[in-house]
């Protein structure tokens, strides 16, 4: 089984899921742990305990995020390495190691970040570590309550759960760890690609196109590259001429100037765009279109819309579970609330959450209605939250 771009999704998304489940566990966890001081005065004057219990959980689902996400990338590189020579398969095997590590060093990461977080909200919900904390009057739980129901639902909360760049940029720290598998898989197609070229003699690849790509990628689709290794692949000097004239008659440039330099064609995380190895035979014998045609590089405006719904039908989904995980929410401030406050203000949003669930069922039912070679996946809907952890 070749590692290529549809296997890249595969991974992609199994880790971007594996961090999403992560994140809302730690959340539901260090909820409950906040949500127990509305109900026990002294609490508080338990929370150096607590606060350990909460560290060891955060770090144990943090760690698990990574090895599930490791297993996964572990037996995809194992697959498309069953077939390549001895001394592809070790460095390739080595880098997977490299890979592993990464990811539990940002699994670590996580947890700090969880970690932090938790502590502040302690802070901003006005609890104060170490002391028994008076609930005294109902206006005083009222006013806790409220406190730590915005502290929990609030935006800031699910920001806590970020990872910023050094352009100032955040994103999720599921999307963050989906943009950098697809960024170090994308590496290891091209590594993988290129040494095994030498030992295949592949010399020029030809690029698929997209009706819909970005525009700087516009102008080289549905061309022919080369490899700047052919000099090392032990070609004679007259296949070598031959190499250099097709080059120079079909004007190419080399895969590795635009792959490693801007704007990084086939090696930008979300660049659909592969390198697709052709005969030289084939390069000198057929047009660009007929190369297309042979080796089913065209992808129609049909097929485009194929993935559009499909794109579409896994942002329903997304939203579906994260309505799921909020209502969860939700539901356990309600759970948690001290006798006698107000709760209005909370089952009302608990009733919205229950209302924009249900509208993006209805759009994910009309749109599998109205396109048949979508399939609903209901597990795919399932809130991703781990159970007694």
């Amino acid at each position: 089984m070749p590692l290529d771009k549809k296997n890249i999704d595969k991974i992609s998304n199994e880790v971007s899921q594996n961090y999403e489940e992560a994140v809302n566990t730690i959340q539901m966890t260090t909820n409950k742990q906040l949500l127990k001081y509305l109900k026990d005065p002294n609490y508080a004057s338990k929370q150096s305990a607590n606060l350990k219990k909460v560290r060891d959980k955060i770090f144990k689902i943090s760690l698990m995020a990574a090895n599930k996400s490791n297993k996964a990338l572990e037996y995809y590189i194992k697959e498309s390495l069953k077939n390549v020579d001895q001394e592809t398969r070790t460095k390739s095997l080595e880098r997977l190691k490299t890979m592993q590590n990464q990811n539990r060093m940002l699994s670590l990461t996580l947890f700090n970040t969880a970690y932090q977080a938790h502590q502040r909200f302690i802070s901003e919900i006005g609890l104060k570590p170490g002391q028994t904390y008076e609930l005294g009057s109902l206006e005083k739980s009222q006013l806790l309550y409220e406190q730590a129901s915005k502290v929990l639902t609030s935006k800031t909360a699910e920001e806590s759960y970020s990872v910023t760049y050094k352009n100032g940029r955040e994103y999720s720290f599921k999307s963050y760890m989906e943009m950098n598998m697809r960024t170090t898989l994308t590496n290891e197609i091209r590594e993988q690609q290129l040494s095994t070229a030498i030992a295949n003699g592949e010399v020029f690849y030809i690029s698929n196109t997209f009706p819909d790509c970005r525009p700087s990628h516009a102008d080289l689709q549905g061309k022919i590259f080369y490899n700047e290794d052919y000099l090392s692949m032990g070609f004679d000097e007259e296949y070598i001429q031959k190499i250099e004239d097709a080059i120079a008659s079909k004007n190419m440039v080399s895969r590795q100037s635009v792959e490693n330099n801007e704007p990084y064609f086939c090696s930008s995380p979300n660049c659909r765009h592969e390198f697709i190895p052709v005969p030289l035979e084939d390069v000198v014998s057929m047009s660009n279109k007929e190369l297309h045609e042979e080796n089913n590089c065209n992808y129609t405006r049909a097929s485009e819309e194929k993935y559009k719904n499909s794109q579409k039908q896994r942002y329903y989904e997304r939203q579906i579970r994260a309505q799921k995980v909020e209502i969860e929410k939700y539901k356990e401030i309600l759970e948690k609330a001290p006798k006698g406050v107000d709760t209005a203000q909370i089952k009302a949003k608990l009733n919205d959450r229950k209302e924009t669930l249900q509208e993006n069922y209805k759009e994910i039912r009309e749109l599998v209605k109205n396109n048949s070679y979508l399939e609903r996946d209901y597990t795919r809907e399932n809130a991703k939250i781990l159970r007694n952890v």
